[in-house]
């Protein structure tokens, strides 16, 4: 089992409820025309922005899930330490340059 600080993913809960009620606060009067607008052809509407931002993050649902009921286990590889220091700083470094 994973052994997480209980009080540490509350926050974490709190913090998403707080920005989907920010999400709401802020587009939940806007128009579908508004909601679908796009400065120019190459950018975003605010729609597309947030359906990635779900896309996205829907693949932690299940995780997240596991750890609220207390069954999530480590998988092989984050058993091992310096695979998941080696993730994460190649995915810090990819981030950063782009």
């Amino acid at each position: 089992m994973v052994h997480t600080n209980n009080n540490d993913f509350l926050k974490l809960q709190e913090e998403a409820r707080r920005i989907a009620e920010e999400v709401r606060k802020h587009f939940a009067g806007l128009s579908k025309e508004e909601l679908n607008w796009k400065p120019n052809p190459r950018s975003w509407s605010i729609v597309q922005c947030l359906e990635h931002l779900i896309a996205a993050n829907r693949c932690y649902f299940p995780i997240f899930e596991e750890i609220i009921l207390g069954e999530k286990k480590k998988r092989l590889l984050e058993k091992i330490p310096f695979v998941s220091l080696l993730s994460g700083l190649k995915f810090a470094n990819q981030n950063s340059t782009s």
